[in-house]
């Protein structure tokens, strides 16, 4: 579970730092949550880790879990790849 945990975290921390200006610019994340909403990882873990993400960045990075997952797992990848066709697109136009 804790090699799953870094897996992402280090996905997020790349995909943020080849962002165009993130250092400079501010950066919101939406960091999903697909288990239940008190499952541990959604309350301690992803907490923890949004806290030290803005405590590090000095608050050009911020994050939030919404309240549900926006996709179910099956879904997640898909949904990912919509969002960054989506955001190139809206970029581009």
């Amino acid at each position: 579970m804790k090699l799953h945990v870094a897996a992402i975290t280090l996905a997020i921390a790349m995909t943020v730092s080849s962002l165009p200006g993130a250092a400079i610019a501010k950066t919101r994340l939406i960091v999903n949550c697909f288990w239940p909403p008190q499952h541990f990882v959604c309350t301690k873990v992803l907490p923890g880790w949004i806290e030290e993400v803005e405590r590090v960045t000095e608050g050009r990075v911020t994050a939030n879990i919404p309240p549900k997952s926006v996709s179910p797992p099956p879904e997640q990848l898909a949904s990912v790849e919509k969002a960054w066709s989506m955001r190139l697109y809206n970029s581009m136009a």
